[in-house]
């Protein structure tokens, strides 16, 4: 396995591979990993690099007209790794509801 960064390579550049994964998180690297029995030419494409840097992040930056986003807050990472690198083992606590059976969803309530 290689890493190329596409920020030192001349442009345009072309790639040729078999397979071509968009998105170097917790999906496309599994994904990847999974592949790489198949034997083919494997590229894994990503839109940062292996740390977190604000120019890439600002692709994130948007106007809200929702509900208001927590300030200073980062939801989403744009680097290897994608939005794990923010979950450090987290998740969220279930509620009383994520127990009940609700007639429109399939499967509902707890086994």
């Amino acid at each position: 396995m290689s890493f190329v960064d596409a920020r030192e390579i001349d442009l345009p550049a072309k790639i040729d591979t078999d397979i071509c994964v968009v998105g170097a998180g917790a999906a496309g690297i599994t994904l990847v990993r999974q592949l790489a029995a198949t034997h083919r030419d494997i590229c894994l494409i990503e839109s940062g690099g292996f740390e977190p840097d604000s120019e890439t992040q600002s692709l994130y930056d948007l106007e809200c007209t929702g509900n208001p986003l927590r300030p200073d807050y980062m939801s989403r990472a744009r680097y290897f790794g994608g939005s794990c690198n923010l979950w450090a083992g987290r998740s969220m606590r279930l509620t009383p509801l994520d127990f009940e059976p609700r007639d429109w969803v399939p499967h509902s309530g707890w086994p």
